[in-house]
């Protein structure tokens, strides 16, 4: 039976997750904050069946996925016991207008500028979504928008969001000009911290891939 990593010496899991980092080009921190998510997951989905867990109302549950989740250095020392969980999740598709909602209202709302703190990962998720078959299957259901766009007039109403452009052909998923270098300033510091993999596009081109991706979203289904 494997090892289990989490039982290993403080020391011994310093040392594989700095040798995994080098091969993987990963930071060691984020590999480790992987391992205690799915633990996390792990003891809180194993618990047992008449635990009842509730959730506001703001919250949607549909449409949803069942996914084991494992951390990703798993694959690189199979010899090695690790924390996993079967979850059941919000399907990716709906994250993808989650996503493409919430950049549009930033866009109106022009207030990027003033320091927004790690808000360029949600344009870095969105176009790592739209890569991704999910997001092409997310793009071609204009219904899941419409629905998105229906629970979010009801819980996230707010004056400049303008959900309606949404379903017209007027989504905005690139910001004004002037709201740019500040969102560039975010991205670059969130590439320089690894919290993005090394391989993340570089901040012109995230915008162009979301550009092309908002002419697409805003194309007559």
């Amino acid at each position: 039976m494997a090892e289990p990593f989490l039982s290993l010496g403080a020391r011994e899991r310093a040392d594989i997750l700095r040798t995994i980092s080098a091969r993987s080009r990963r930071s060691a921190v984020i590999l480790e904050k992987d391992i205690w998510v799915c633990w996390v997951l792990e003891a809180l989905f194993s618990v047992a069946s008449e635990v009842l867990l509730e959730f506001g109302g703001r919250n949607v549950i549909d449409p949803n996925e069942r996914h084991e989740i494992v951390p990703d250095i798993a694959a690189l020392i199979p010899d090695l016991d690790w924390p996993a969980a079967t979850v059941t999740v919000l399907s990716p598709k709906r994250t993808f207008w989650e996503k493409a909602t919430l950049i549009h209202v930033a866009c109106h709302r022009r207030q990027l500028a003033n320091k927004p703190d790690r808000l360029s990962r949600h344009w870095f998720d969105l176009a790592c979504l739209a890569a991704h078959s999910v997001g092409r299957a997310a793009l071609a259901n204009r219904e899941l928008l419409a629905d998105v766009v229906r629970h979010k007039k009801v819980f996230f109403h707010t004056a400049n969001a303008n959900y309606d452009h949404c379903l017209d052909g007027r989504l905005r998923l690139v910001p004004d000009d002037d709201q740019l270098p500040a969102l560039r300033t975010d991205y670059d510091a969130m590439r320089n911290a690894r919290i993005v993999a090394d391989d993340a596009p570089g901040f012109d081109a995230l915008i162009e891939r979301i550009r092309i991706l908002e002419a697409d979203a805003n194309r007559p289904g």
